[in-house]
Parts: structure tokens; sequence; C-alpha cells
């Protein structure tokens, strides 16, 4: 007994090469399983060069596991992939970057969030542009001289663009409290699917995203996920009313701005329809 208990785990006779699945494991393969299964969805080997990581990369991806579903945006969809370089499960974002040249893609900024070791952000595999860029943007301005704006077309050119994250995560309403779900936020592209913007940003469409409109969207998401999922004083027959009037529905007001959600914002008041009468709730 005193000679095995100072052996190391390889000289007991335990397999060193198998570990035991946890939860998140089991959730992984689950949904690459189903990914591949989709009926009338084909698998695909997807291929390309991360220029600044030298490195090739080959991914096999079946059904994605989140699609934008907006005619609008950066069609961006996500899927669990197989890794078959690395032989490992891995996270594929699919979307069209804007082309500007003082912002930064995603990937270089994990890239220098990995490099610091910053905790909670997901780690960076590959990231690379793969080849196709928009031609809207040079329509725009051909056919439309003015484009909806006196100085220059409001379409920017976009790059198809891939980031691959070893983290995969479980879906943001899969969460058992509100301290939990505020654990589960993380700070890269606000989820679930960018559901809101900031004042700023809602009045001038033209303006970089910053700092400031990524925090103004965090107070959003909770606050959407929180009337959907948790507990409070609105009535259930009135909820679908308020997720309308604050985060959908457009009307012009005196601010000229198309959103109710902004007017409430400066007014820092929000109809929350408590039970029995429609009372203002401000904070």
């Amino acid at each position: 007994m005193p000679a095995s208990s100072a052996s190391t785990t390889e000289q007991r006779g335990v397999e060193t090469t198998a570990r035991r699945l946890d939860g998140l494991d089991i959730l992984r393969r689950d949904l690459f399983k189903k990914s591949i299964k989709s009926p009338g969805w084909p698998s695909r080997l997807l291929t390309f060069h991360d220029e600044r990581a030298k490195a090739e990369c080959k991914l096999i991806v079946g059904k994605p596991h989140f699609r934008g579903k907006d005619a609008i945006g950066r069609n961006t969809q996500s899927s669990v992939a197989y890794d078959c370089i690395r032989k490992q499960l891995v996270y594929l974002k699919d979307t069209w970057r804007v082309v500007r040249g003082d912002l930064k893609g995603e990937g270089d900024v994990l890239r220098t969030l990995n490099t610091h070791k910053v905790p909670c952000a997901p780690t960076l595999n590959y990231n690379g542009d793969v080849g196709q860029v928009t031609l809207s943007q040079d329509l725009c301005r051909r056919y439309f001289p003015h484009g909806g704006s006196e100085t220059r077309c409001p379409l920017a050119q976009h790059q198809h663009y891939w980031l691959v994250v070893q983290e995969i995560g479980k879906p943001l309403s899969d969460f058992e409290s509100g301290k939990d779900l505020l654990v589960k936020m993380v700070p890269e592209d606000i989820p679930p699917g960018r559901i809101f913007l900031s004042v700023s940003a809602l009045e001038d469409c033209e303006k970089p995203i910053v700092l400031q409109d990524d925090l103004e969207s965090f107070f959003h998401v909770p606050l959407y996920m929180a009337i959907r999922f948790l507990s409070h004083n609105c009535p259930p027959s009135r909820i679908g009313q308020l997720l309308n009037n604050f985060f959908d529905e457009a009307n012009e007001h005196k601010h000229g701005t198309p959103q109710r959600a902004l007017y409430a914002l400066l007014r820092a008041a929000i109809k929350t329809m408590i039970r029995g009468s429609n009372s203002q709730s401000s904070g």
C-alpha cells in the first residue's frame, strides 16, 4: 500500500490519455452530433489559412447552431465544428466584418486578451478573411449618389470572415438565476443575437461602435432576458406588449428617432404595466 500510494498515476496502470467527460463535454458532443445528422442539411469540410498564425484550418460542420434572422446585418451564423488538425470540437463564427483601417477584427482583440491572460475571454484558435467582399457600397454610390446622406453612402464594405474559438458555451437562455445569467454573459458580440443597440448608435447609423455602446448593450440584454425568464411584476398577458414596445416597435416621436426604447432611456423610465394599472417605473 505505501508503494502504491507513492506511485504516479501512470505507474499504477491508469490510462493517462483518457479523461472523464463532464457535462459540457457531453453537451458539445451532442450539439455537434445533432448538427451533422440534421435532415436536409449537408455536412461540409471548410478550409482556410490563418495568415497571422501561419496555420491551416480544416473544419467539419453541419447545420449552424445559430443563424441571424434579419434581412439586414452581417449574416452571422455559428456552428459547433470538428477541427481536423487539432482533433477537437470548436466553435466557428461565420460572419461579415466591416472593412475599415482603424477597426480591429474580433480575432485580433481576442489574441490581445489571450496574450495578456485576461480571464473569461474565449481562446482564439484561428481567424481570417475567406475571400468574398461586398459590392453593395459601390452600387449605392453609383445608383444613389447621396446614398441617403448628403455626404457619403451609409453602406460600408464588408469582408467574409471566420473566427474559431476553443470554448463551446450553452445558450444564454439556459440559466438558473439572475446571478447565473450575469455570470454567463461574455463580452463578445452581445448576446442573444445582438438584440439592441445603444442610443447613440440608433441616432447615427454611421457612427463607429465604441466601448460605451457595448456597455449600454449589456444593460439591455439582462433586461430582455429577465423580462422573458425571471419573476417580475408584469402580468404574463402583457409581457409580449412590453417587449414589443421597448425592443421592437418603431414609432416616430418628437426626437425623430424610430425606437421607443430610446425615448424611454432619454426619460429614464419604462412602462412596466404593473398589475392592475399602467404605471411608470423610473430608474
